[in-house]
This record gives C-alpha cells, sequence and structure tokens, in this order.
C-alpha cells in the first residue's frame, strides 16, 4: 500500500497562463502511481494549517478545488488511516476541515465516500 500525498491545487494551479513543470511532475506521479498495480491512496489537502487535529469534520471531494484549509495533524491521520484499509485503495481524492461538524471516528465509513480511480 503507497500513500501519495501533494496539495490540493496541484492540477489547477498556474503562473503566467502556464502549468509549473514540478506540478506537472507532480500529476505525471499520480499517473505512474495507478498504473503501477500497487494499491495507493493518493490525498490532496488544502491549504495546510498548525491547529490542532481531530477538533472537526473533514470534507472529502473528488476533482473539486476548495480554498480551505486543514491541520496538518488530520493530513497525518487521513493518510495513516488509510494504510490498512482497503476501502481506501486506489482512490484519490482532496481533503479540507469542515468546521461546526464531528470528527472521524468511523475510518471506514470515511473512506466509503470518494469513487475508485
Amino acid at each position: 500500500m503507497f500513500v501519495f500525498q501533494r496539495f490540493l491545487s496541484a492540477s489547477v494551479y498556474k503562473t503566467g497562463g502556464e502549468v509549473r513543470p514540478i506540478l506537472r511532475w507532480k500529476e505525471k506521479a499520480e499517473e505512474v502511481l495507478r498504473a503501477s498495480g500497487i494499491s495507493y491512496t493518493i490525498v490532496r489537502p488544502g491549504g495546510l494549517s498548525d491547529d490542532v487535529g481531530g477538533k472537526t469534520g473533514i470534507r472529502v471531494t473528488q476533482g473539486t478545488y476548495a480554498r480551505a484549509m486543514i491541520p496538518r495533524e488530520d493530513v497525518a491521520r487521513v493518510c495513516v488511516a488509510a494504510l490498512k484499509r482497503p476501502s481506501a485503495y486506489n482512490k484519490t481524492f482532496e481533503i479540507v476541515s469542515l468546521p461546526d461538524s464531528n470528527p472521524v471516528i468511523d475510518w471506514d465509513v470515511f473512506y466509503q465516500a470518494p469513487q475508485r480511480d
């Protein structure tokens, strides 16, 4: 199982009308990982904060760019929880904090939301 994390807007971030070369390589890394045949989870967090994690819910989207923050601790929790959960395998998704909602308790339910690639 391989967990790959890159920043959320990497697929849409442009400077002067051109996609930055590093972002092309990160997108290529995702493509190679998907084609490799090994189980993977690709996590694209929003802006990272130093806030304490585990205090709010986590919004999961696929292919939707949301300008929002998420604590680094919550990103780590999502990545670690994905390692041994087949419900997280072969999925790519974006995550940001979901204020005014409860923290994630059941990771198997959390990973059912995103569709497989």
